[in-house]
């Protein structure tokens, strides 16, 4: 941007009337800004300046390359105010991907504090399971469950997401609890998979893991659908714990299997690369990093079973 530097430069000697008055407040030399000019009339291929010993002036030329310039300096200058009005105070449209039952638990309930802190932001969401692509759909940010492996996305980690079998007590009182993973194939199971004919619940202990395929009594791709059936006593699930914190807590539901674990799911936040960490981008992050801190949905996290690659016998 050397061109817009001399125009700079250009206008502060005729605003001041001179070269050393020039230099002075731009803080340079006045040979720097003699030269600066010359060069500027060269590329020009124009003289803009009438200099005589007592005097400077423009030249017909120089006067209509002045407004020019001034037009072009302030529109600079509102540039860089919008940008530091941004950095102040975030605004604009901000487009975001989020999956169904994580955003629906955790992102949606703080989304009016978040727009109440920042009232300049307006906020287009999208509840959806489907991986979007953020660049041609349009989406500022998305959160993900899954490891990322698009490297045209900058990737936030935000936690991990640790499954578990859960029942009612009602259930269980029904039916009984199983003892081992085979002991799944006797009970009503549901699940969040696509097909209501099979469904492969892989468990982890001590290292090892295992897979029972059972045939589900409810099927539906929604893990909060699924737990509500689960409190509701119709059978046994493998579901994120996040969801079910509050009722284990008060005593609703139990974990089946407890030296058991489901996988464990990380979630990221994910930007395009190319756009950079836009203001709003940023503040976005940031609320929903310090949000998940204060309310963690990562309770009963451990350490990803299925990093362990041995398959029990």
């Amino acid at each position: 941007m050397e061109n817009l530097s001399d125009m700079g430069i250009f206008a502060k000697v005729v605003e001041l009337q001179g070269f050393s008055k020039a230099a002075n407040a731009l803080n340079m030399s006045k040979s720097n800004v003699s030269r600066r000019i010359a060069s500027l009339e060269d590329r020009l291929e124009i003289r803009l300046l009438q200099r005589t010993t007592r005097k400077l002036g423009l030249t017909d030329s120089g006067r209509l390359y002045f407004e020019f310039c001034s037009r072009v300096l302030a529109e600079a200058q509102q540039a860089d105010y919008a940008m530091n009005k941004l950095k102040r105070q975030p605004s604009g449209q901000l487009t975001v991907s989020l999956p169904e039952t994580f955003g629906r638990f955790f992102v949606i309930p703080i989304l009016p504090s978040f727009m109440d802190k920042y009232p300049e932001i307006r906020v287009k969401l999208s509840l959806t399971n489907r991986k979007l692509d953020l660049i041609d759909e349009g989406y500022d940010v998305a959160i993900r469950k899954g490891d990322i492996d698009d490297q045209s996305l900058i990737a936030v980690k935000l936690g991990v997401s640790q499954q578990h079998l859960y029942a009612s007590r009602d259930y269980l009182e029904r039916h009984g609890a199983p003892e081992t993973a085979k002991g799944l194939l006797e009970h009503d199971c549901l699940s969040a998979a696509e097909s209501n004919n099979k469904a492969e619940f892989v468990l982890y202990r001590d290292g090892k893991s295992t897979a029972v395929t059972v045939r589900p009594r409810f099927a539906i791709q929604d893990h909060g659908v699924v737990f509500d059936m689960v409190r509701a006593g119709v059978g046994i699930a493998l579901v994120p714990g996040f969801l079910c914190n509050e009722d284990l807590k008060a005593g609703k539901i139990v974990r089946v299997m407890e030296n058991w674990t489901g996988p464990s799911v990380p979630f990221h936040a994910v930007y395009p690369s190319y756009r950079g960490l836009a203001p709003n981008v940023r503040v976005f992050l940031d609320f929903i990093k310090e949000h998940l801190t204060q309310k963690t949905p990562w309770a009963n996290t451990r350490l990803r079973p299925q990093e362990v690659q041995k398959k029990a016998g």
